[in-house]
């Protein structure tokens, strides 16, 4: 099922209950300019909207993951403009993290700057053994500006965060993968399929624990312990209270042959 956009710069499918949004500027390299922010804006939210859909994969088409910001669209004019498009961009981060499902980046060839930011906004990320990442942003003047900053130290730690910013030199997927920025790393074409895969084994999981195991690692991230305790236990209660504990361990005694009590 594809989901009608305006425009033909991201999709949205539904495959079974995978949703999968895909980034539609392979010409590109599926680099980020206005029109592809707000489509995938919108791509979040009917994704985030859809009752069929357990897991959502953020991939691009062509050779490319996402290149990062577009250095051929037209210059901003005035700073307010440039402000409104950084503004997208991280709607679309809030998004992804606050997506009530988990999500999973595709990446193969260049994630670069705000590519790599795209990835580190969703949950796991599975790389193609060609896959390139990168934050080139001190080497032509820019900056981070779409939770880069926030989220690759907490992905890698803070000092490899400080020399992939300060150096800005590319890594290889199998590096990443070292440091603990991918999940995974498969041949270019298995790169689909092994996404796909894992996104299954997370849809066969009950989806209220999925999410309330999404929801607290992000938030146990910035609590103390005594905050992050309370908050899994109020998870823990707002999850049992849905009946999915009961009917999982009643599932799990069934295939071990075991009666209840």
């Amino acid at each position: 099922m594809r989901q009608d956009m305006q425009n033909a710069t991201v999709f949205y499918d539904r495959e079974n209950d995978i949703g999968v949004i895909s980034l539609n500027r392979p010409k590109a390299l599926n680099s980020e300019n206005i029109e592809l922010a707000k489509d995938l804006l919108q791509a979040v939210d009917v994704a985030a909207k859809d009752p069929d859909t357990k897991v959502v994969l953020l991939r691009g088409e062509g050779r490319s993951f996402c290149a990062g910001g577009d250095n051929r669209q037209p210059p901003f004019t005035n700073v307010e403009d440039f402000r409104d498009f950084i503004a997208t961009l991280q709607d679309i981060t809030r998004g992804l993290i606050r997506l009530a499902k988990p999500t999973i980046a595709v990446v193969q060839g260049y994630a670069a700057g705000g590519g790599c930011e795209l990835a580190m906004a969703c949950d796991l990320r599975i790389a193609s053994e060609d896959a390139q990442f990168g934050f080139p942003e001190v080497k032509v003047g820019g900056l981070i500006s779409n939770a880069g900053t926030y989220l690759l130290p907490r992905i890698v730690g803070l000092g490899k965060a400080l020399e992939l910013v300060m150096v800005a030199d590319y890594i290889d997927a199998q590096e990443a993968h070292r440091i603990g920025f991918v999940n995974k790393v498969v041949p270019r074409e298995q790169l689909e399929s092994a996404a796909r895969e894992i996104a299954a084994r997370i849809g066969k999981n009950f989806p209220t624990a999925v999410r309330a195991h999404k929801i607290a690692t992000y938030f146990g991230t910035s609590l103390n312990l005594e905050d992050s305790l309370s908050y899994e236990v109020e998870l823990a209660c707002a999850n049992w209270a849905t009946g999915a504990r009961e009917a999982g361990h009643e599932t799990w005694r069934k295939e071990r042959g075991q009666k209840k009590g």
